[in-house]
């Protein structure tokens, strides 16, 4: 079981944060410090109110001190005894109780929206630990989750949300990161803003440096027809990620059109195939004829085509994916040739990665 925040902790943390804003306005006028004393007894009350329905152990230092500051915070705003004893009165009737079931609806429902945005990307275990890190003590979040694409590489990615004025934790965007290859160059960091709403085969595909299509009804504000893709940043290791844009001019229906005159493989522009080229996969051609061996393409905005590799990933030209005569052969083609979505145990060639904690 994962060790929990010390929300205490975080909640006076976030206090003070909110303490320096809040010394910036209005320093000159006499009301000012008796504005910031309620805001702070406000504040830490009701996170005490919070703290006090679950107490864990590691919060009992700071839970405490909580406690001892909001009795002297009670004490001056409320100086007079019997008003202070009508106060807590009201605290412990009304405001505590109301104060709890109202936050306990906004955790229901914070946790239902963000557990669903997370599933339906395939990203399920960012749900999982949402119990864990929701603790409405911080405006900022970050949630790490760590996974295997193959047998050698590793895929980290840390998902940041932050709080809203109601309340509401928004998924804010997300670093991902794949490593482990013997090869330095296939090593990539990169940061994804949330308007891309990428799913679990999209960020894996996209760190191993192919494009993945921007489906515009998954998120709103989204052009139709654009591409990501990672590229290379001036300095070595550095990464950045390219946006073409509709602008540009990038159709990968009409280059499988030409794809398919040229060779004769009618199947590459089926549906299912171009719904795998936009999520960023590889497809595998087959054949025992005219073929001899398998190759895969995949979509190119980079260089406005398609690229086509051989089985060790070298980018070949459409002359090397025939050995022979093409025109012997033209008539076998149609009725023996497969094509599928790639899942050859390449390290180069794998289409998604498991995410473990």
């Amino acid at each position: 079981m994962e060790y929990k925040v010390n929300r205490a902790k975080a909640l006076w943390e976030h206090w003070e944060l909110r303490e320096k804003e809040l010394g910036k306005i209005g320093e000159m006028t006499d009301e000012h410090p008796v504005d910031i004393t309620r805001q702070k007894y406000d504040f830490l009350r009701e996170g005490y109110y919070r703290l006090s329905e679950n107490p864990l152990r590691n919060e009992t230092a700071y839970r405490e001190m909580i406690r001892v500051i909001c009795d002297k915070l009670q004490k001056q705003l409320y100086p007079n005894r019997a008003l202070r004893a009508l106060h807590r009165l009201k605290v412990a009737v009304l405001d505590c109780p109301a104060h709890l079931k109202a936050h306990q609806e906004l955790v229901s429902g914070n946790l239902f929206r963000l557990k669903k945005a997370f599933d339906s990307r395939g990203l399920d275990v960012f749900a999982a630990k949402l119990d864990y890190y929701l603790d409405y003590q911080r405006e900022k979040i970050s949630i790490p989750v760590a996974g295997q694409l193959d047998g050698s590489r590793t895929v980290t990615l840390i998902q940041d949300l932050q709080l809203n004025g109601k309340g509401q934790y928004e998924l804010m965007g997300m670093d991902a990161s794949i490593y482990g290859s013997a090869d330095p160059m296939y090593h990539v960091s990169i940061r994804i803003d949330r308007e891309f709403n990428l799913n679990r085969a999209q960020i894996g595909n996209l760190l191993q440096q192919r494009p993945v299509y921007l489906y515009p009804d998954k998120h709103p504000g989204l052009a139709e027809n654009q591409w990501l893709q990672v590229a290379r940043g001036q300095d070595y290791g550095e990464f950045r990620l390219n946006l073409f844009g509709a602008d540009y001019g990038y159709d990968l229906s009409a280059h499988l059109d030409k794809l398919a005159a040229e060779t004769g493989i009618y199947r590459v522009t089926a549906a299912d195939v171009i719904s795998q080229l936009n999520q960023g996969h590889q497809v595998k051609v087959s054949g025992r004829h005219p073929m001899d061996q398998p190759v895969f393409i995949e979509a190119s905005p980079g260089t406005k085509g398609i690229l086509i590799r051989d089985v060790d990933q070298n980018v070949i030209g459409l002359d090397e994916m025939f050995l022979g005569s093409r025109q012997a052969k033209e008539k076998e083609r149609g009725n023996q040739l497969d094509v599928s979505q790639n899942q050859s145990k390449n390290n180069q060639q794998d289409q998604s990665f498991g995410l473990g904690s």
